[in-house]
């Protein structure tokens, strides 16, 4: 799989961890573009002769001996299985480009991949941001945590400036940038950016069946349900792996947790006998449930059967 990785020059100058003196948030003008353009390209040179003659460095070589040609700054690196940010015109591999894959409610820690020391602490700025929504800063004297992530998101300095976010929700789902910034001659420059991918799941319970209404003598009808999953699920019924005809089928969303409800009703003659399988599918997981019925005899969801006279139910077993 190839995937892009670099958003435009312009896009990560405006973003607020990218400025370097003064404060965070405000825009950019082309005089600041351009002298961040010259930055990036001493970091250029800086990682040239740290790294090597690597594969990267050969490619912007053979480049460089093709001749002066205008640098397309949005130019996007693809490569395979690894993510590679441009800076530039220049492909990094982002060796901290990870995947985190956690459940809702759950906890999710993810990793600057960076060590500083308690001495460099007073000159350098952390910043940790969800694509374009600011989520942590580190300023020398000062941690500010944003509001949607307030009381559930802790950093630990000791360990790779790594962020811990509680009770995970879909909402937290994304891609997450740590950048590091480090004052250097009386202005703050770039000094390290990794990303981290958060995937988070909702998984679905093993969902119930259970008997509703009698519409006839000779007819009964079972409802399967469950709740609390993501993403939207898709509900059917199978009888020897062939798909019969709900009735009711619904499916709901909760508008401030995202998770989906569903639920979907089957009538069946009860002097054949049966075995229903009520099967679930979001994404790539599945779940079911399966419920059987024998004429005299009911055998319920979850291994339970029960003894019945004609028509009253008169105990349940396991």
């Amino acid at each position: 799989m190839f995937a892009p990785c670099a958003p435009p020059l312009r896009e990560i100058l405006t973003a607020p961890h990218a400025l370097g003196p003064g404060k965070a948030g405000g825009p950019v003008t082309p005089g600041e573009e351009r002298a961040a353009a010259g930055g990036l390209g001493g970091l250029r040179e800086r990682s040239a002769r740290e790294r090597g003659q690597s594969g990267v460095a050969a490619f912007r070589d053979r480049a460089r001996l093709a001749g002066p040609r205008p640098m397309d700054y949005t130019q996007v690196c693809k490569c395979l299985y690894l993510n590679f940010l441009v800076l530039s015109g220049i492909c990094y591999s982002c060796s901290g480009v990870s995947q985190v894959i956690k459940a809702v409610k759950e906890m999710a820690i993810m990793s600057c991949d960076y060590n500083i020391s308690a001495k460099e602490l007073a000159r350098v700025r952390i910043y940790w941001q969800k694509e374009n929504d600011m989520v942590l800063s580190v300023t020398p004297g000062s941690t500010e945590v944003w509001p949607k992530y307030k009381n559930r998101t802790v950093i630990d300095i000791t360990n790779n400036l790594s962020i811990m976010i509680l009770d995970l929700r879909l909402s937290d789902m994304g891609k997450y940038t740590c950048v590091v910034q480090k004052l250097e001659k009386g202005s703050y420059k770039r000094e390290h950016l990794t990303s981290v991918t958060l995937s988070i799941r909702a998984y679905f319970p093993k969902p119930s069946i259970t008997a509703s209404e009698t519409p006839s003598s000779n007819i009964r009808r079972i409802t399967c349900s469950t709740s609390g999953g993501f993403p939207e699920p898709h509900l059917s019924w199978l009888e020897n792996e062939k798909e019969l005809n709900a009735i009711n089928t619904t499916v709901s969303q909760d508008p401030e947790t995202k998770l989906y409800t569903v639920s979907s009703e089957l009538d069946f003659n009860v002097t054949s006998n049966h075995s229903f399988v009520c099967l679930i599918k979001y994404g790539d997981l599945t779940v079911s449930q399966t419920y059987s019925w024998q004429t005299g005899k009911r055998y319920c969801s979850g291994g339970f059967y029960c003894i019945e006279s004609v028509k009253k139910i008169q105990s349940c077993a396991v």
